[in-house]
């Protein structure tokens, strides 16, 4: 009896961790389209389901910040200010599951 209890409690933290690994997003880019447009894109991750997506100006203007989630793995992002200093940020969804942010 033991050894099943004991057999029940290993596949039942074997499940947990194999569902809960969820990677960070990798291979982050942003290619300029014009002084006001940018491609943003990142490496797939295996096992996700979506991946979200954070930009903040950090300088050259007003206060912005933008969040959305995509299936994709780029994202155009219009209407910016020229010459501003922008920073974006991707977490991978895997399921129930979610990743750090991006560095």
């Amino acid at each position: 009896m033991k050894k099943l209890i004991y057999l029940g409690i290993f596949w039942m933290f074997s499940a947990a961790t194999a569902f809960a690994d969820c990677q960070d997003a990798t291979g982050l880019q942003a290619t300029v389209i014009s002084s006001t447009e940018v491609m943003l894109s990142w490496d797939a991750v295996p096992g996700a389901t979506k991946y979200q997506l954070e930009v903040q100006l950090e300088e050259g203007g007003p206060p912005f910040n933008m969040e959305t989630s995509t299936t994709d793995l780029s994202y155009q992002l219009g209407d910016l200010l020229s010459g501003g200093l922008y920073k974006f940020k991707v977490r991978t969804v895997c399921g129930g599951d979610h990743s750090d942010w991006s560095e």
